[in-house]
């Protein structure tokens, strides 16, 4: 986005610039004292506001790159102490998981081989009992999942959050008694 300050301030630049260096014989470059001097005057009278340009992704783009893998978001965020929590959390609800399951196969085999014997009735409830602590890790395995893209998405947002001790609020300056600081409204 160009302001008419900084299209200007270019303008001249680019119009001076060809005189400050002009090429000598056999491809050497002399140096046009004059011509520098006078870029320099023109870029000092106009003033050129400094954009900056912000290299960082977007929330949302951060927050698909954390669903694409685990802990990504933290470590673009710099938040690099988080990443060790997050994959602890996924490996010890995976780990359950897998033995849960493990359990269940197990019992389940049980139950269908001794239908008919008195430890059947036994065999089903502890199927049954590992088939739902299974399914409840595999839930808090994903709600530790969406919490890593959920922190990503909220950490890119605040990144550049200023977070400095002085909290002191900056009033305008220009009339500061026609300012409406609190309003209240009341209808019947």
């Amino acid at each position: 986005m160009f302001k008419p300050d900084s299209l200007q301030a270019q303008t001249a630049s680019l119009a001076y610039s060809n005189r400050v260096f002009h090429i000598a014989s056999h491809n050497q470059l002399e140096l046009n004292t004059t011509a520098l001097f006078d870029t320099l005057q023109v870029l000092d009278s106009v003033s050129v506001p400094l954009e900056q340009t912000n290299q960082r992704m977007t929330p949302w783009k951060v927050s698909l790159y954390a669903a694409l893998i685990p802990g990504f978001g933290q470590i673009y965020n710099e938040v690099y102490w988080k990443v060790p929590i997050l994959y602890g959390f996924l490996g010890w609800y995976g780990y359950n998981i897998a033995q849960k399951h493990d359990k269940y196969i197990y019992y389940r085999n049980l139950y269908l081989a001794n239908q008919s014997s008195a430890k059947a009735e036994s065999y089903r409830n502890y199927r049954d009992l590992y088939h739902d602590s299974r399914d409840e890790y595999i839930i808090y395995l994903l709600l530790a999942y969406l919490a890593g893209i959920v922190d990503a998405y909220v950490d890119a947002h605040l990144y550049d959050f200023d977070v400095d001790d002085d909290l002191t609020a900056v009033l305008p300056k220009e009339n500061p008694s026609q300012i409406q600081l609190v309003s209240l409204k009341i209808r019947f």
